[in-house]
């Protein structure tokens, strides 16, 4: 056998190498390139996915000022409320230290005999209309000022033997 290989025949050897090493080269061009845009679209995924975190991110913060400041609404409220709630307490307290102060305190003296004439109810007082209102179950000097059409300030400066607390059905009450 002959071992030589002629010029001819080794340039078509070459040739056959390179067609091969050109066909191997095309075959990993393409696997690279269908795997290059199989990374593109990974890489656009997880972008897109990225950008769906962050929109949902930036949602929360805002929801979660939206709900600071109705919080901060709400304690303002409260704190309004308290703070009416307190006043009117120690207005009642107040209200009830004076009360206790008259219940303590000595009962007025007997009313002199002129003053007990003067309360009497049968007794007609001096009107100068000439008008008098005897008072009935239920009736209050502002009721009757309201009745009579006339203001209370004329009606107690007119009767002021009249205690608007201890008035009795009968007692007469001049009008203005």
């Amino acid at each position: 056998m002959d071992m030589q290989v002629s010029g001819g025949d080794r340039s078509g050897k070459m040739a056959v190498v390179a067609l091969v090493a050109a066909v191997v080269a095309l075959v990993v061009g393409i696997i690279g390139i269908a795997r290059g845009v199989s990374a593109t679209r990974a890489a656009q995924d997880l972008s897109a996915r990225f950008q769906n975190v962050e929109r949902r991110v930036t949602e929360t913060a805002e929801s979660s000022q939206n709900l600071s400041g109705q919080m901060n609404n709400f304690v303002n409220r409260a704190n309004e409320t308290l703070s009416t709630f307190g006043r009117r307490i120690m207005t009642l307290e107040t209200d009830v230290k004076r009360h206790e102060e008259k219940l303590t305190a000595p009962p007025p003296p007997p009313p002199s005999p002129a003053n007990v004439r003067a309360a009497r109810p049968a007794e007609a007082p001096v009107s100068p209309s000439g008008k008098v209102h005897e008072v009935k179950e239920g009736d209050t000097l502002g009721k009757i000022a309201k009745q009579h059409n006339v203001s209370l300030a004329d009606l107690m400066k007119l009767n002021p033997q009249v205690d608007p607390a201890r008035m009795k059905i009968g007692m007469k009450i001049a009008l203005p």
